[in-house]
């Protein structure tokens, strides 16, 4: 008889107050930020596994579905905080070579592409194929201006 593995435990790592970024305006809470997402993001580098067949395989899945629920937003906006919380200062460096300014590091490329595949399943969740990735990883890059823009109803954007 097969015995069920239990769930991976969710990593985590200290981190300073001065690292601390709002997710759509709201304040995050510690437990969120001790979540150390690089290592769940790269939990089967260099691959990605479009099947999710483990507990390992939806670990990122399910804690970016509960910090959207927990902070009452979209998955998109707790995906691009993910993002965001994962590159810090690099995020803008990541725009740029979204916007083809620069060529892509394999290493950021491939984190946006895992986070893009969590919203992939969660707007598609029978579609196991790469198709609507790098649409997802231009969305996810957005910038916070942006973000709060989609969250406030599309009202005008600050100047």
């Amino acid at each position: 008889m097969k015995k069920d593995t239990p769930p991976p435990l969710v990593p985590t790592k200290p981190f300073s107050e001065n690292e601390r970024i709002p997710i759509c305006g709201k304040r995050i809470t510690d437990f969120w930020m001790e979540i150390d997402w690089m290592t769940m993001i790269n939990l089967h580098k260099p691959h990605l596994r479009l099947n999710f067949e483990s507990h390992d395989d939806w670990l990122l899945f399910d804690q970016i579905d509960i910090l959207a629920e927990n902070m009452d937003v979209d998955f998109a906006d707790a995906a691009h905080w993910v993002l965001r919380r994962v590159w810090g200062e690099n995020f803008e460096a990541a725009r740029a070579m979204q916007a083809m300014c620069r060529p892509w590091d394999d290493d950021m490329l491939y984190t946006c592409r895992v986070v893009a595949l969590q919203f992939s399943k969660h707007l598609y969740p029978n579609d196991n194929t790469l198709y609507h990735l790098d649409h997802l990883v231009h969305s996810l890059l957005r910038t916070d201006d942006e973000v709060l823009h989609e969250a406030n109803g599309h009202k005008s954007l600050p100047c």
